[in-house]
């Protein structure tokens, strides 16, 4: 008896090896990745205060001409960050995902963009990304809560423009702006 169970012991051990073997990569990457998300200033862009990270996407690859969709789910953007080419022109649908109303708001852009979005709902915005200076979007609502991204060619990159009033304000001064981010679950 006790050798059956020592067999069924070690053959649930290298199971589980074998289990936790692929898995744990997979969980090591996706620490690293957390906590390189959720870093001081470790946002490809400087001057957010705090973010509510759900992703980066890299559109360069789109060139001049933009296309894409973004969600608007009820603490963030998704993705929070895009990079595309200095001077490219970007057509972007956002939809509102989740329960909350929200607004697409735009700071170094003239003109401004600044859209209600009601949940389930759609709006489709186009506006030309400067060749210096990252574009700083956000919902007028939900701020505090770091829902807020921007569009920016390269990393760190200074968001145009004066800051924009946030919970995290107190904590953010001209000579070191302070970026928080937290990872976002959905």
């Amino acid at each position: 008896m006790r050798r059956w169970t020592t067999v069924v012991f070690a053959s649930g051990l290298a199971l589980g090896a074998a289990a936790c073997g692929s898995s744990g990569r997979s969980r090591a990457s996706a620490s690293a990745t957390s906590s390189a998300s959720t870093a001081t200033n470790a946002v490809p862009v400087v001057g957010l205060g705090t973010v509510s990270d759900a992703g980066t996407a890299d559109e360069t690859g789109q060139g001049m001409s933009v296309t894409m969709t973004m969600e608007a789910d009820d603490s963030s953007f998704k993705p929070t960050f895009v990079k595309v080419e200095p001077g490219a022109t970007v057509t972007l649908e956002v939809t509102g995902e989740g329960l909350n109303e929200h607004t697409f708001t735009t700071q170094g852009l003239s003109p401004g963009i600044d859209r209600t979005i009601d949940p389930g709902a759609k709006q489709t915005v186009t506006f030309v990304v400067p060749g210096t200076g990252a574009v700083r979007f956000y919902c007028r609502f939900h701020l505090s809560m770091g829902m807020q991204g921007a569009f920016y060619t390269h990393d760190g990159q200074t968001v145009i423009g004066s800051p924009v009033a946030s919970a995290s304000a107190s904590t953010t001064t001209a000579a070191e702006p302070r970026t928080t981010t937290t990872r976002s679950s959905g």
